[in-house]
């Protein structure tokens, strides 16, 4: 890895629906692996925007409502355009209303959008900030 990353500022939600039996949370997948909506920072956006903002463009969604910061990772990688260090603020979120559509973003390559528990997702997703962001989630008994 390089030792100089570029730091990266993201953020991302992790939306709640409540159903009769019991709470789901939005999975989506993206080339091949399951994950949870978030994106890069803008100039001048805060982060309780970007996260709303992200989380509508990947998924489709209105209506979203922006709870409290759920925690913060932090992790690096490396892709074509370079070597960054990633750091991601995640947000509880809600939804206004029980009539959602939701409309994978394909320019981001999001292949489905999936309503699951908490720990269904635990399952699915493989990378480790994710099973923390789901662990936090746990701990703090949301849903």
């Amino acid at each position: 890895m390089n030792p100089d990353p570029t730091p990266v500022t993201a953020a991302g939600g992790v939306v709640r629906r409540s159903g009769p039996d019991d709470d789901r949370i939005l999975l989506m997948r993206r080339r091949g692996e399951w994950d949870l909506p978030k994106g890069k920072l803008d100039p001048g956006e805060s982060i309780e925007t970007c996260a709303l903002r992200e989380v509508a463009e990947e998924t489709g969604l209105t209506g979203l409502r922006l709870g409290p910061l759920l925690t913060r990772t932090r992790h690096q990688y490396v892709d074509t355009f370079g070597s960054w260090d990633k750091t991601t603020h995640w947000f509880i979120m809600s939804l206004e209303t029980d009539d959602v559509a939701l409309i994978p973003q394909a320019e981001e390559q999001i292949e489905k959008l999936e309503w699951v528990s908490v720990d269904e997702a635990l399952i699915r997703v493989r990378f480790a900030s994710l099973r923390q962001v789901l662990g936090v989630l746990n701990e703090k008994g949301h849903p």
